[in-house]
């Protein structure tokens, strides 16, 4: 089943709405060939798709987490270009396929990397604390390393992000889950350099 972000599917995203939904759970199989060496893999993947008429010049740092508990969650920041926070979301599909939504969370990092090629600084681990279903997760990055920096050939529209998998534990409802997950760090749209 899908996850309808925001539980209906439209939600209010910078400077107007969005259509947004995700697919959680989609199986994935293939071969990586690495140095020649050809590895069978499967897994679950997670697919978004998003759609709007316009976005503002802001940035978001945004988490997709897969829990072993078959818990899926979506959650994000909407940060200025100060960097405070604007606003924060979340969306709960739980394993029997019922959706919550809320905007009442903490998102908070609680450990950093900074880019030695643009100065810029990244969340690294990050809390995610939701009161009603009593959600006191640890997110961390497998790896610090993995600013993208895109159109270095064109200074005046060079901007950087950062992606990359995680790994996530903690409780919801006071059980222990763990499970894997992916962010995204966005500080803004274009830095007009």
């Amino acid at each position: 089943d899908p996850l309808m972000v925001g539980g209906d599917g439209l939600i209010d995203w910078t400077e107007g709405s969005t259509y947004y939904y995700s697919l959680t759970r989609l199986q994935v199989d293939g071969q990586i060939e690495i140095k020649g060496k050809v590895i069978d893999v499967t897994g679950i993947g997670w697919m978004d798709h998003q759609w709007m008429e316009t976005i503002a010049e802001k940035g978001w740092q945004w988490f997709s987490i897969q829990l072993d508990d078959k818990t899926d969650i979506i959650c994000w920041n909407i940060v200025n270009l100060d960097g405070t926070v604007e606003s924060r979301d979340l969306t709960m599909m739980l394993a029997n396929g019922s959706i919550y939504h809320t905007t009442d969370i903490e998102l908070e990092a609680t450990d950093s990397w900074k880019s030695p090629d643009t100065g810029e600084t990244y969340g690294t681990t990050w809390t995610l604390l939701e009161p009603k279903h009593d959600v006191d997760l640890e997110i961390r990055a497998r790896f610090p390393e993995q600013e993208i920096i895109l159109l270095k050939e064109m200074p005046q529209y060079t901007w950087q992000i950062w992606e990359g998998g995680t790994t996530v534990s903690g409780e919801i409802g006071g059980s222990a889950v763990s499970g894997n997950g992916y962010s995204e760090l966005v500080p803004r749209i274009m830095d007009q350099g």
